[in-house]
Order: C-alpha cells, then sequence, then structure tokens
C-alpha cells in the first residue's frame, strides 16, 4: 500500500510467497488499485494466477491508470471478467474503451444505462467520447433517457440528449416494470406523461 518497491522486491527475493495472493486484497490487487506501475510489474514478473490478474484488472478499471490496465491485459488478465457497470463509472473513459477492445462484454444487463440511471458523471463522460463508436451505447443511452423522462429530471435529460442521446430511439425501461414489454422513445413516453 505504500509502494515501497525495492522492499518488495527483497521480500519476494526473500522467499515470500503470498505475493501472488488472488484474492481482492492481495498485493496485486492493491498494487493495480493504486495505480503502482512497476510494482504491478514486479509482481507479474514472479508469477501470478489468472484469478489473481482478474482480481487486479478489476481494480485498475475502477481507479487505475490505462498503462497498468493495459499492462494487466498484455500479461494475460480477462476483460470479459470486469464489470462494465464499474468500468465505465471509473476516473477513466479511455481505461473503459481499452477494456471493451479486449471483449468486455458492453450489452449483458444494459451496464452504461444503469451507471447513467444512477447519475454516473464518470458514465456520461464515457458516453460523450464514445457514444458514436459503440453501437450498444446508442440503445443504452437511450433507455437512460426514458429512465430520467419518467423521472421527470431535466437536468439529466439535457446532459444525455446533448451528449448523443436520442429521444426519439425507442427502446426500453432501464427497470422494467413486471408487465412492461413494449419499447417506446423517451420522446413518446413523455408525450404520454403529458410533459410538456
Amino acid at each position: 500500500q505504500e509502494g515501497m518497491l525495492y522492499e518488495v522486491e527483497a521480500l519476494i527475493r526473500d522467499g515470500y510467497r503470498e505475493a501472488s495472493a488472488p484474492d481482492e486484497n492481495g498485493p496485486l490487487t492493491i498494487s493495480a488499485r493504486r495505480g503502482f506501475h512497476s510494482l504491478v510489474k514486479l509482481l507479474l514478473d514472479h508469477g501470478q494466477t489468472q484469478e489473481a490478474m482478474d482480481h487486479a484488472l478489476n481494480a485498475a478499471s475502477i481507479g487505475s491508470t490505462f498503462e497498468v490496465a493495459k499492462l494487466l491485459l498484455e500479461r494475460g488478465a480477462n476483460a470479459r471478467t470486469v464489470s462494465a457497470r464499474d468500468a465505465v463509472s471509473g476516473p477513466s473513459p479511455d481505461v473503459a474503451w481499452l477494456l471493451y477492445s479486449k471483449g468486455m462484454d458492453m450489452e449483458t444487463g444494459h451496464p452504461v444505462a444503469q451507471a447513467l440511471a444512477n447519475e454516473s458523471e464518470e458514465a456520461l463522460g464515457f458516453l460523450n467520447q464514445f457514444h458514436g463508436e459503440i453501437p450498444a451505447l446508442r440503445k443504452q443511452a437511450a433507455m437512460a433517457l426514458r429512465y430520467f423522462v419518467r423521472e421527470e429530471n431535466e437536468r439529466w435529460i439535457t446532459k444525455l440528449v446533448r451528449a448523443g442521446a436520442s429521444p426519439r430511439k425507442p427502446a426500453p425501461n432501464v427497470y422494467p416494470g413486471k408487465h412492461e414489454y413494449a419499447e417506446f422513445s423517451a420522446l413518446e413516453d413523455a408525450a404520454l406523461r403529458g410533459s410538456f
């Protein structure tokens, strides 16, 4: 946690083997979460399990740097294990884009729509930057827009429209009711609600 590279190197040289602990509080995960590229590299050089690398990649997606995520992916961490909702809500849209380009699932469960519905400014930034390049984002932006129309949240409706969400694109609701199957556009929802 202190980022003391030489001390960690000495511990490994002296035979300390807990450096490959695969859990969420293992050294690799802590180093990745804190963005210590040199420590991540050192720990990877001394062998890590797939589980440890995947935990570390998840941690890097939430609060780390592009270079740390890239290093973990190069060494075999699996982008498909990362929660897209967490990644797009993290501080770096470029890390989320990298993970998407390496196979992170951006569609199942509509993670971007859910992050937007929770008013994630980071997810909004991701949408703004990549809505033209990721087809799944257009649908999920429309879903979030419908959600905010139903909530009558004009502030977030404005933000989403400015970020590229289409008020005319039919989409399901982010959190559909029990018998709700129809897809409407945000504009149709506003009209149905009689909201001028």
